[in-house]
């Protein structure tokens, strides 16, 4: 008897939870990396890029990070990435905008400045992304769907879910 009983208590519950996840509203996730040459013509410079996002709450708040390394061949790696704090997707395409938190450029990117990261998933998947002073302009061109030149990932995957 304590067997059925168990198992009519885990059917309850597997069934309001199921109920609870299905009246949720949907959050996408976004989460990917890889390597990628700059242009075509200049194979010397690749780059290589981790993200994660996650959409919080209501409208496009979001939660994550972006890890991005420049490399020029024989010179010194250079790193920045941030926080995504803002995260629209349509499809297979994600944008997100947040803060640079840390940045070892010497020129471009810096900490405390707005950054952009669009993310196409597909055959092949692509990222592009830039720098805006604010995070608010980051945000804005997030918004108008200003995103910056796509590169195609050489090795590494992207995932809109």
């Amino acid at each position: 008897m304590k067997n059925v009983t168990l198992g009519l208590v885990t059917l309850v519950v597997l069934a309001s939870l199921a109920v609870t996840a299905s009246a949720a509203p949907a959050h996408h996730i976004v989460f990917g990396g890889g390597t990628y040459v700059l242009l075509p013509s200049t194979p010397e410079f690749t780059g290589t890029m981790i993200f994660s996002a996650l959409q919080i709450g209501p409208g496009n708040n979001a939660r994550g990070y972006f890890i991005n390394t420049d490399r020029y061949i024989g010179q010194p790696r250079q790193n920045w990435g941030g926080n995504i704090l803002y995260l629209k997707t349509e499809g297979k395409n994600a944008a997100m905008a947040g803060v640079i938190t840390h940045s070892t450029l010497t020129e471009g990117c810096r900490a405390g400045q707005g950054f952009i990261l669009f993310v196409k998933e597909g055959c092949p998947d692509q990222v592009g992304y830039g720098c805006t002073n604010t995070l608010e302009g980051a945000i804005h061109e997030v918004d108008i769907g200003r995103n910056p030149p796509y590169l195609t990932l050489t090795r590494g995957n992207v995932k809109v879910v």
